[in-house]
């Protein structure tokens, strides 16, 4: 197994989800990585403080005192509100533990791994229009180019293959020279987001029902 189908158990391991066999499995692998060490070390230090903000809320809705002139029913309506509120906080946290972060962090791990691609362009020069014509002559697929990026800058374009998935790859001589990719939809959930990951600056951004995905050093 590798380190990413590790990750994919973290969670279900602080859920006690795990069999006995993929508990071991997984409890020895810990023990010798660093890597995946660090990430349960931050899920649960988020799960920690999802829990202390939500002891902290309930603790301050407890102290409320209803108006004499508040009937009981009332009071029983506001702690019912309490307990929803609690209960959202708590579906949020899972969401973010189980989708949001571990997509951005393949997705970041990935893009560094194929950023060498950006050499292997073809070379494509113009703007967005030219993006759209080329990769219909060349592959026959329809993307929806950037808008957030400078086409002077335009050098090349290639695709990428991401889970079986044909994924578009733009290069832009910037400096430094920075990748964009073209993601499918499904990929992610955090629509804007900037992570500095092994010497790389990576950019999540959405522009109507499409995502993209940029790279470059430092």
């Amino acid at each position: 197994m590798t380190c990413e189908d590790y990750r994919d158990l973290l969670v279900a391991f602080e859920d006690n989800e795990l069999s006995a066999s993929e508990e071991a499995l997984l409890k020895n692998h810990l023990k010798e990585c660093d890597t995946c060490s660090n990430e349960i070390d931050e899920i649960r230090k988020f799960a920690r403080d999802i829990h202390n903000a939500s002891a902290t809320f309930r603790e301050s809705v407890q102290r409320i005192s209803p108006p004499k002139n508040i009937q009981q029913h009332s009071y029983k309506w506001l702690s019912k509100w309490a307990a929803i509120a609690a209960a959202f906080l708590l579906i949020v946290s899972v969401w973010y533990l189980k989708f949001e972060r571990p997509d951005v962090e393949k997705l970041a791990s990935w893009g560094i791994e194929h950023y060498a691609l950006v050499d292997q362009t073809h070379p494509v020069k113009g703007n967005a229009s030219t993006v759209e014509e080329w990769f219909q002559t060349h592959h026959q697929i329809a993307v929806r180019p950037p808008g957030q990026v400078d086409y002077s800058y335009l050098s090349g374009c290639k695709m990428a293959e991401m889970n079986s998935q044909q994924v578009p790859l733009l290069r832009f001589d910037e400096k430094p020279v920075k990748a964009v990719f073209i993601l499918p939809e499904k990929s992610i959930f955090a629509f804007q987001k900037v992570l500095h990951r092994d010497g790389y600056q990576i950019d999540f951004w959405k522009e109507e029902s499409t995502l993209y995905m940029s790279l470059k050093r430092g």
